[in-house]
């Protein structure tokens, strides 16, 4: 038969065990000093239905982590995921063929995001043009 302790889960931490603990995990006293200084407070005085709440909230991110991560490896990389996004993007719009990462786009004067080159004698701000392959504008 479980005694109450048993039942009710994590227990605040008795600081002479918690050397014992950390020695045992870490198997270096070094270590164990160092992470038995660096433990908060709430962890060591908190009661016992808020380390409960602090283990059940650690495993629920740990779950959702896992998920995350499964999710973020399906995903394609940004470079290649824009290549073909333009490229469909520019083939459903216009019957040529578009080599996105070869084929230059250019624009003249204030669009281009360029500071002035210089002044004409009319006193009108020139800008340089910014040629760029297609899928680097579009990025």
């Amino acid at each position: 038969m479980k005694t109450e302790t048993e039942n009710s889960g994590p227990q605040p931490p008795v600081l002479s065990n918690i050397m014992n603990v950390l020695l045992e995990a870490t198997g270096d006293l070094d270590s164990a000093e160092a992470l038995q200084k660096s433990l908060p407070d709430i962890l060591l005085k908190g009661s016992a239905s808020t380390l409960i709440a602090l283990d059940q909230t650690a495993r629920d991110l740990y779950t959702v982590q896992l998920k995350v991560e499964e999710d973020l490896r399906q995903l394609k990389p940004l470079h290649d995921f824009c290549i073909s996004e333009l490229t469909n993007a520019l083939s459903s719009r216009w019957p040529a063929v578009f080599d996105v990462e070869k084929d230059l786009f250019s624009l003249p004067g204030y669009e281009c995001g360029c500071s002035p080159t210089s002044t004409d004698e009319a006193g009108i701000e020139t800008y340089p043009h910014i040629t760029q392959t297609l899928l680097q504008a579009a990025m």
